[in-house]
């Protein structure tokens, strides 16, 4: 039987994109060719979809947003 350790509130599906949830629906799935494998070419993909204050904030905080 599973007994729930933790339960955390107020959570979203789209975790770090939860107030941008239309731009991340309008991004293509996740297939064996997309994301690219490369940071500098998936930084240049997701710019296109949530734009270069993001992807700028991603580059400050190597990789997460605050």
């Amino acid at each position: 039987m599973n007994i729930a350790v933790k339960t955390y509130t107020n959570v979203s599906q789209f975790g770090p994109y939860a107030d941008m949830a239309e731009k991340y629906m309008a991004a293509p799935a996740t297939t064996r060719s997309y994301p690219p494998g490369d940071r500098a070419s998936y930084f240049r993909e997701i710019e296109t979809y949530f734009g270069k204050d993001y992807v700028e904030k991603l580059n400050r905080n190597g990789g997460w947003v605050d």
